[in-house]
């Protein structure tokens, strides 16, 4: 590995004890593939330059005092992103992790391999077996360029990893994907199962992982993390509704609260996002708007935000995570979740003005 490191001395994640607190920047839509499966719906056919750099600055600062420590950004494809180098240079300087979200076909490019060294993580979108992996991706080379880009993260990254988005034509794959992922030296594999939004909605609907399989995965990735536990961490991203029965605090974790404007929003949220619009909302990318956090373009540093969202907001949010915890843990069919992706859809059908 070429060791290119730079330290940041004054970054909160150098203190081993920090909780990362992440703002998951989604700053263009624009993409080189097209993917069946993409929740924001990215594309070749977004041509917008995407939100300037700069317009983050303000934010960025301000929510690294509130507790914030990391960013991830993703897309679209983030190394098309035209502002890419002075948005990880800003945060570097203020004090950030950086990660970035990739489908690893455009790394190599000259600029980019200067600019991997200050990535703290790059994560990279896996899909299945060769065949599978550019049959969604609709692009018959994409598994290869996928290969040339993690030559490329073994040379110039500390850290990369990669996502796999798991479908009823994946599951019977994850021996094979652990073991590619293990034999190119990644430190982690993350099980993500299909979320039925964005431009799966039409495309990939007949591809849901059912519960039955959500089981059956469980059991796999346990076998697989023991196997593999000296050198890769696997982590998938749902949650038994027994689990959730003992650990309430993980769906609403301020439930004792009781004065909001004594209870900061870094600690209500563990993740925030802020869209190819500007938008900045809590839990992920596509929670309802009627409660977006600020807007980029409208964000003034010399007000709280933060604080008078939480006195605005924290009655209304605290009812939806307890509505949406109650409906898990007595759900009479399905035992698996997926938190993020059942919270934002709950705040679709949820309407503010009924928690007044």
């Amino acid at each position: 590995m070429v060791n290119m490191k730079i330290n940041y001395p004054n970054s909160a994640m150098n203190n081993e004890s920090s909780e990362p607190r992440t703002i998951h920047i989604y700053p263009q839509a624009f993409c080189n593939q097209h993917c069946s499966h993409c929740y924001t719906s990215s594309g070749p056919f977004h041509k917008e330059a995407g939100i300037s750099p700069e317009k983050y600055f303000p934010f960025l600062k301000y929510a690294f005092k509130k507790g914030f420590n990391t960013i991830s950004i993703s897309g679209g494809e983030p190394f098309l992103y035209k502002g890419l180098e002075s948005l990880v240079f800003a945060s570097k300087e203020i004090g950030y992790q950086v990660r970035a979200t990739t489908n690893g076909t455009v790394l190599n490019d000259k600029k980019i391999k200067r600019l991997l060294p200050l990535i703290d993580y790059v994560e990279v979108s896996l899909d299945g077996t060769p065949e599978l992996h550019n049959e969604i991706r609709n692009d018959q080379e994409a598994f290869a360029q996928l290969e040339k880009g993690v030559e490329i993260l073994k040379k110039y990254v500390e850290r990369f990893g990669f996502t796999h988005t798991l479908t009823s034509k994946s599951w019977d794959s994850l021996l094979w994907l652990t073991e590619f992922v293990s034999r190119n030296g990644a430190a982690k594999m993350t099980i993500h199962p299909l979320e039925i939004s964005g431009r799966a909605t039409f495309e990939m609907r007949n591809l849901e992982v059912d519960q039955l399989t959500l089981h059956k995965v469980f059991y796999i990735q346990n076998y697989l993390q023991n196997k593999y536990k000296h050198n890769l961490e696997l982590q998938m991203n749902v949650v038994h509704k027994s689990y959730l029965e003992l650990h309430p605090e993980i769906v609403y974790v301020y439930s004792n609260v009781k004065n909001y404007a004594d209870l900061t929003l870094a600690n209500a949220f563990k993740n925030i996002s802020i869209d190819q619009h500007g938008d900045i909302l809590p839990v992920g990318y596509g929670f309802s708007p009627q409660f977006v956090i600020s807007n980029l373009e409208f964000f003034d540093p010399g007000f709280d935000v933060f604080r008078e969202y939480m006195i605005d907001n924290g009655s209304q949010l605290k009812k939806l995570f307890m509505q949406s915890y109650w409906n898990m843990v007595n759900h009479k069919s399905k035992d698996y979740f997926n938190l993020r992706e059942t919270l934002i859809k709950d705040s679709w059908e949820t309407k503010a003005f009924e928690f007044v």
